[in-house]
């Protein structure tokens, strides 16, 4: 039986009446060429049934690879209404910014929050601009839960930050913390710690780690002993005669914690570290004395665009129907708040 050939874009363009490239840069959803012009070519080649040749689309990639990188359009990172100054939110702004234009696009800031603008008004700024794909960080300076982002998704490729977007379910691009917090009750159980605990931020916990603190330390405590319960506190520090109680009621010898401020607090409630208690952060940095774990924010950023310049160049916009979760591990600090323990 006689296999049909292989629809390809000269036979769009001869449909079309234009010229082999035009179709060439419509596929690529090139924003050189009019918006209109992309999508009755891209309508036509889903019609006629063409798929990528997949051999001809990396000897394309490895060809580009080889040249100096131009402008291939603007993406925009879509921020809550907060400064650009705040935290650490100037610092990733910047790295994602240098990260995108390496690929050969330009950063455009938005703030889905700001007074006055509705959902629709914001889609419009967006089509105005020319955006190419959105990166979506949600409130991570506070403990509000965002819970949906309203806009016409199906004009755009899109990524979001973490775990706090509920809706729209985006593809999403996080550090693991069901995997971080697994690697943490493994470390210690190493240097022979086995009473240890969690303390962490209640609202933190639920939305911006969905969890994966707790299932990580619950998993990982199987193979070294009895969990503890954990403990909650709300948004500041525990406080030192509920953290003291707690210690003392399940004789702890370690302690994992979400944040580096929550272990300077704990270190700062009396404890002899970590002679008398080990301390670990989830959040740890080397920069910093604390144990702990890495969770290498910055690759995590990275990351995010290059999964949002995948979606660009594969034409996939909209609210996916299987939204994919890319999760980096984090990697072990030994800093000086832990020590290795007779057993």
């Amino acid at each position: 039986m006689a296999m049909e050939s292989r629809v390809t874009t000269k036979d769009i363009a001869r449909k079309a009446g234009v010229n082999q490239s035009t179709v060439s840069r419509a596929l690529r959803d090139d924003p050189r060429l009019a918006s209109a012009t992309r999508n009755s070519l891209q309508e036509l080649a889903r019609k006629m049934g063409y798929t990528p040749n997949a051999a001809a689309r990396a000897l394309s990639v490895i060809r580009r690879a080889k040249r100096p990188v131009s402008q291939h359009g603007t993406l925009a990172l879509l921020l809550p209404h907060v400064s650009p100054g705040t935290g650490g939110l100037h610092t990733f702004i910047e790295l994602t910014r240098a990260h995108a234009m390496k690929l050969g696009y330009k950063l455009d800031l938005l703030h889905f929050h700001a007074p006055g603008v509705t959902s629709r008004q914001l889609t419009r700024i967006l089509k105005a601009r020319g955006i190419g794909g959105l990166l979506v960080l949600p409130d991570f300076a506070s403990t509000r839960m965002l819970k949906r982002l309203q806009l016409d998704w199906s004009l755009f490729p899109a990524v979001t930050l973490g775990h706090a977007l509920l809706w729209p379910p985006l593809h999403r691009v996080s550090d693991n913390h069901f995997g971080n917090a697994k690697r943490g009750v493994r470390e210690l159980a190493a240097l022979g710690y086995r009473r240890i605990g969690l303390c962490v931020d209640s609202q933190a916990a639920s939305i911006h780690a969905d969890g994966g603190w707790e299932g990580g330390y619950f998993i990982g405590m199987q193979r070294v002993g009895n969990a503890h319960p954990p403990l909650y506190y709300e948004s500041r520090l525990p406080d030192s005669k509920s953290l003291h109680h707690w210690v003392q009621r399940e004789r702890l010898d370690a302690i994992i914690t979400d944040s580096l401020r929550c272990a300077y607090g704990i270190i700062s409630s009396g404890f002899k570290v970590p002679e008398e208690l080990g301390i670990t952060s989830l959040m740890s940095s080397p920069e910093y004395p604390i144990s702990g774990i890495n969770p290498n924010h910055p690759r995590v950023w990275t990351m995010a665009v290059d999964f949002l310049v995948h979606l660009i160049h594969s034409q996939q916009r909209g609210i996916p129907e299987f939204p994919q979760r890319i999760l980096l591990e984090g990697s072990w600090i030994p800093g000086k708040t832990v020590r290795r323990v007779n057993q």
